[in-house]
C-alpha cells in the first residue's frame, strides 16, 4: 500500500513523510510514524497587539486532541526592552480553544499595564484531515499505555515511548526519534498528538486509529527544584552579588538566573525577597520552578558622589545651619535626611547677625555623610542665589498624565505649558525662575514626585531660590493597540 499526504512545512510532524515532508513513506524499509507537534508553521515570528507589545510563541495552528489547546506564549514589551512577567504583569485566558476552528487568547495587563485585554487567534485543525486513508493504519485504539512524569525544558517535551492498546489486541509501541518524529519497528501507524507540553501541568496525548475515534492520556511535566541554587549541578545557573549598595528602597544583591541557557524573570519563574538589615535574601521558585535556596549578601555604603544633589532650601530668611537638602539615590529614592548632614556657607555678608540669609546674596552648600553603614563621601558643592521661598508656591499639574515606560519619565517641555506655578498669583515662567531639580518615583505606575528649585535669577516676577515638590502621575501602559 502507498499513502499520501500534504504538507506544508518540514517542521509539521504527524506525517509519514519522507525527509523533504512531500510524500509517504511505503511498506518497504521501516516506517515512521511523527506525531502531530504542538504546533504549526515553523518561524512564526510575534503578533504585534499593542504599542511597542507582542505576543510571541503562537503557532498559527494546533492540532486538535479533545483537550483545551494553551499555547505557551511569551508578551514582550519592545519599547522597554523586556519580557513580561506573567501573573505580575500579565493574565492570559483562552476561548474556543477544545474544537476545532479558530481560538483566541487573550492577554489582560497587570499592575504597570492597564487591565484592557489585548488578543490574538490562532487556528485549531483537524489531524485527520490530513490522512488519506484510515485503514492504512494499524488498528482501533482501545487505550493508552500510563505516561511517566517529565521535568520541564522550557522546550516542548515528548514521552521516549508511547503504548497504545489495540481493540484488535496487542499493543503497539513507538520510539521518540529525538526530533519530535516517532518510529515503530513493525512498520504499524497511528495518528498522534501531543498538546500543552511546554509549562509545568498535565500535558496530553491523543492517539487516533481507523475507526476516527481519539483516546487520550495525560502525562505530568514537572516544576524544576532550584533548592541547590547555583551550585555546580544545579539546574539553574547565574550570578549573584555578594554585595549590595544601600539603597532607600532596600538594599538587595544584583541576580541574574537562567535555565537551559534562558534567562529567568523575576516575579513569572522566581520571586526574591531581601532582608538588607540580616544580609539574607530568599530566592523562591513560582511557575516552572518550585522550591527555594538562600544566601548573604554584605550592604555597603553608596557614594554620595554617586547620588543626584536635587537642590537646597536656601532662601531669604533661613538660618543658614538650617538649610535643607535634598538627595536621590540611583534608583530614584529620596534619602532620609537623618542619615547625612548639610553645610552652607554663605558668602561674605551673605548673612546677617543672626545667621539668617540675605536676598541676592549666594550660598554654598555641600552634603556630607553622617550614617556610615548607608552612606560615605559627600557631594559636589553647590552654589545657590538668595531668593524667596519657592516652597510656598502653589503648584497645579493635575492636566499632566504620563504613561509607563519601562524607564524613568521626565516631563517634557510641553508639558510645561499645562503646570502652574505661582506664587502670591503671580505665575512663575519655567526656565526663567525655575528649573527641575530632580525626579523620584519616576519608573512604575504611581505618583512620580519632581524637584523644582528656583533659578536665583532676578526677572520681572522676582528673584526665587529653594525648592518646592508636586506629584504627576504614571498611569499603566496599555496592551492594546
Amino acid at each position: 500500500k502507498e499513502v499520501t499526504f500534504t504538507v506544508k512545512t518540514n517542521s509539521l510532524a504527524g506525517f509519514y513523510s519522507d525527509a523533504k515532508g512531500e510524500v509517504a513513506l511505503t511498506d518497504s524499509g521501516k516506517s515512521k510514524t511523527y506525531k502531530f507537534s504542538n504546533g504549526g508553521e515553523e518561524g512564526t515570528s510575534g503578533q504585534e497587539v499593542g504599542e511597542g507589545i507582542s505576543i510571541e510563541g503562537l503557532e498559527e495552528f494546533y492540532y486538535y486532541t479533545g483537550s483545551p489547546i494553551k499555547p505557551a506564549i511569551k508578551v514582550v514589551d519592545n519599547e522597554a526592552g523586556k519580557t513580561l512577567a506573567e501573573t505580575t504583569d500579565y493574565t492570559v485566558r483562552y476561548y474556543n480553544n477544545k474544537k476545532v476552528g479558530t481560538a483566541s487568547i487573550s492577554v489582560k495587563g497587570k499592575g504597570n499595564y492597564d487591565k484592557e485585554s489585548a488578543g490574538a487567534t490562532f487556528e485549531i485543525k483537524d489531524p485527520l484531515s490530513e490522512v488519506s486513508d484510515m485503514q492504512a493504519l494499524a488498528g482501533k485504539v482501545k487505550n493508552i499505555e500510563k505516561i511517566a512524569p517529565m521535568a520541564y525544558t522550557g522546550e516542548p517535551v515528548y514521552p521516549e515511548t508511547i503504548t497504545v492498546n489495540l481493540n484488535e489486541g496487542g499493543s503497539v509501541v513507538f520510539k521518540s526519534n529525538g526530533d519530535g518524529s516517532y518510529s515503530n519497528d513493525d512498520s504499524k501507524e497511528l495518528v498522534i498528538v501531543v498538546s500543552n507540553n511546554v509549562k509545568k501541568g498535565s500535558a496530553t496525548v491523543a492517539v487516533t486509529g481507523t475507526d476516527g475515534k481519539t483516546k487520550k492520556a495525560t502525562f505530568k511535566i514537572t516544576a524544576i527544584d532550584i533548592s541547590a541554587g547555583i551550585a555546580d549541578g544545579s539546574p539553574i545557573e547565574g550570578t549573584i552579588a555578594d554585595t549590595a549598595e544601600y539603597r532607600v528602597a532596600g538594599a538587595r544583591p544584583d541576580i541574574e538566573l537562567t535555565f537551559n541557557g534562558e534567562e529567568l524573570i523575576e516575579g513569572q519563574d522566581y520571586t526574591v525577597k531581601a532582608n538588607a538589615k540580616k544580609g539574607e535574601y530568599t530566592i523562591k521558585g513560582k511557575g516552572n520552578f518550585a522550591k527555594s535556596f538562600k544566601g548573604t549578601y554584605t550592604v555597603t555604603p553608596l557614594d554620595l558622589a554617586s547620588c543626584t544633589f536635587e537642590g537646597a532650601d536656601v532662601y531669604e530668611g533661613v538660618k543658614a545651619d538650617k538649610v535643607k537638602a535634598t538627595v536621590i539615590d540611583p534608583d530614584n529614592g529620596i534619602i532620609p535626611r537623618s542619615k547625612y548632614t548639610v553645610t552652607a556657607t554663605p558668602e561674605e555678608g551673605g548673612a546677617d547677625a543672626k545667621g539668617k540669609l540675605i536676598a541676592g546674596k549666594t550660598v554654598t552648600v555641600k552634603v556630607t555623610a553622617k550614617d556610615a553603614a548607608s552612606l560615605s563621601g559627600e557631594t559636589a558643592e553647590q552654589t545657590f542665589t538668595v531668593g524667596t521661598k519657592l516652597s510656598g508656591a502653589k503648584i497645579n499639574a493635575k492636566k499632566i498624565v504620563k504613561t509607563y515606560t519601562g524607564q524613568p519619565i521626565e516631563l517634557e517641555d510641553e508639558d510645561w505649558a499645562s503646570i502652574d506655578v505661582k506664587i502670591k498669583k503671580v505665575k512663575l515662567v519655567y526656565g526663567e525662575d525655575f528649573v527641575v531639580a530632580g525626579y523620584s518615583k519616576n519608573v512604575n505606575k504611581g505618583q512620580m514626585i519632581v524637584t523644582i528649585r528656583g533659578t536665583g535669577t532676578t526677572t520681572e516676577r522676582g528673584t526665587f531660590s529653594g525648592t518646592a515638590t508636586f506629584k504627576v502621575k504614571i498611569k499603566a501602559k496599555t496592551l492594546m493597540k
